[in-house]
Formats: structure tokens, sequence, C-alpha cells
């Protein structure tokens, strides 16, 4: 792993963009319980995290000679602005299911992807049910080519097995970049319970809740 994403790990841990609750573990909109949880639209308040996830996300753009960078609504909205206006492309987004139809929204993009190769950014990745539904909505709007990137990938199984997630796409980290971190500040057992929800996170919850409740 490269010096840029170690300090970048380094630094979610250390403004809390990283946070672990076993014994009160978070709820996904999925609805499943998770012992860990990434706020990572949370980085843009700080101009340190933002910029080094802007510089890693600028050499994916460049690399793949994308024209049009586009963020998935709304926690990755923030971050596919700010890199259009480092590099001076267009960008654009996915409407809202909530905004369409409303203040003069009716289509369903904001920027133009027909014939272009679009860079769609996502912020956490967990089932991928949001990245998945703007790439078909983007691809059907008529864009040449659509490549995936992520700030974090939770390597959760429903997500990994999708074939849209195994080719044109990358993650800038993955929860298993961020072990050797986690590993300082968690007991065994919780590191074996954490690992045991990237295994199967929607059972995780009912199978550990009496562990959970025995932590110390």
């Amino acid at each position: 792993m490269d010096q840029e994403k170690i300090d970048l790990i380094r630094k979610l841990f250390v403004f809390g963009f990283i946070k672990t609750d076993f014994k009160n573990p978070f709820t996904f909109n999925s609805r499943w319980r998770s012992p860990i949880y990434s706020n990572i639209r949370g980085c843009r308040t700080k101009p340190v995290v933002m910029n080094l996830i802007l510089d890693l996300l600028k050499n994916v753009f460049i690399s793949n000679e994308s024209e049009i960078v586009m963020g998935v609504y709304n926690g990755a909205a923030a971050f596919s602005e700010r890199l259009a206006q480092i590099l001076d492309v267009p960008s654009g987004y996915v409407v809202s299911k909530e905004k369409r139809g409303s203040h003069g929204l009716d289509d369903l993009i904001v920027g133009n992807v027909k014939g272009k190769r679009v860079m769609l950014i996502e912020d956490v990745i967990s089932t991928a049910t949001s990245i998945l539904n703007d790439k078909k909505i983007i691809r059907d709007a008529g864009a040449d080519e659509i490549f995936c990137v992520s700030i974090l990938d939770y390597c959760l199984p429903g997500a990994m097995l999708h074939p849209s997630m195994s080719t044109g796409y990358l993650t800038l980290l993955t929860i298993h970049d961020l072990m050797p971190e986690l590993k300082k500040q968690l007991s065994l057992k919780e590191i074996v319970l954490l690992k045991s929800w990237i295994a199967d996170p929607e059972h995780w919850y009912d199978k550990h809740k009496d562990e959970l409740v025995e932590l110390v």
C-alpha cells in the first residue's frame, strides 16, 4: 500500500470517521446491524482528509481517461463536484427519488452523459445497491463507458458477487486495508466478531447478539 493511502487511513481514524461499537451496533439502511461505521461523507469537513481523497480520485480519473465525473447522491456528490472543479471537467449526478418531479427536475440525471466516458464515485460500498442503480440509469442515458470508484469498500459477499462489480470498478480502500489500524484498537474477540460480520453481515447480529452483551 502506498504512503498516501496509509496517511488517509490514519487520518480517518484520528478524526473519528471510522468508528466501531460492538455493544450497540450501527444500523445500515439495509437494516443490517454492523459493528463498524464509516462516515466518509464527513471527510469534507476536514480539508486535509478531503484533499488526500481528491488526489487519489484525480489519479483514477486521469488514468481511465474519463470525461465526466459523477457522484452517487448524496454521499459522494461533494467529492465529484470538488474533483470536477480541480480537473476543470463536467460533473453531474443522478437525481434522488425524493427530488424527481419536484423543483422542475423531471430528468433522472443532471449533466450530459451521452457518448461520454463517465467516472461514477460512491463513498462507501456495502450492498452496492445505490451505485448499481445509478450505473444503470447512466448507461440508459447513453454513456459510452462507466467506471465505478468507491472510497471505501466493506467487501461484503453480496456486493462482491455482483457481475458489475467485477469489471470497471476500483476502490481506494477496503475494510481489509483498515485491519492493521483496527487491530491496534480492538480486542482479539472483537476482531473475530468483525471478520464474522464481513463474512455474513445479514445474519451477524442474530448469530452473535448474546456474545455482544457479554463484551466488556
